[in-house]
């Protein structure tokens, strides 16, 4: 079965996007709905389920965590636009209830602890923004000492960076 085109090498999808998120293949969707679970598209979840009460999600290392009695929140989850973001926001940052259920290794799993899977990311986006600030901070900064220069010597100059 060949690639779609809109996926290239590990089924990450090209997309103009700060992460990329991977799509599994059709076994891997039929190994996740076995198992109960919903596959998602995110660049960090790889899909969800809920049971008995309890929210069970699977991130792209394979691991399963379960997030007791949080099952009402599946369809929200769901729905969201970021998956790994609504883990933070909604479960993780509050300190939900969660253990470590187990592992269900899939072709498209990415080769990371699950301390690194699990880290709160800055985008690439956010890295360019908080570059640009830091260059213009540092832009004031030499306009200010070019300015406390011409006060302290009297003469004029212009600056180099403003």
């Amino acid at each position: 079965m060949a690639t779609p085109p809109s996926t290239k090498g590990n089924r990450v999808l090209d997309e103009e996007r700060d992460y990329q998120r991977i799509l599994p293949d059709a076994d891997s969707r039929q190994a996740l709905r076995e198992r109960g679970m919903s596959w998602v598209l995110s660049s960090n979840v790889s899909a969800i389920g809920a049971q008995g009460g309890d929210l069970y999600v699977r991130f792209h290392n394979g691991s399963i965590y379960k997030y007791f009695n949080k099952a009402d929140m599946f369809n929200d989850m769901y729905e969201s636009s970021s998956k790994g973001r609504f883990v933070w926001n909604k479960l993780r940052r509050p300190n939900a209830p969660y253990t470590k259920v187990g592992s269900m290794p899939l072709k498209e799993d990415r080769d990371v602890s699950d301390e690194a899977i699990m880290r709160v990311g800055i985008s690439t986006r956010k890295v360019k923004k908080l570059n640009a600030l830091s260059f213009a901070n540092m832009a004031k900064m030499k306009a200010l000492a070019d300015v406390s220069l011409i006060e302290a010597s009297g003469s004029i100059t212009i600056p180099l960076l403003k």
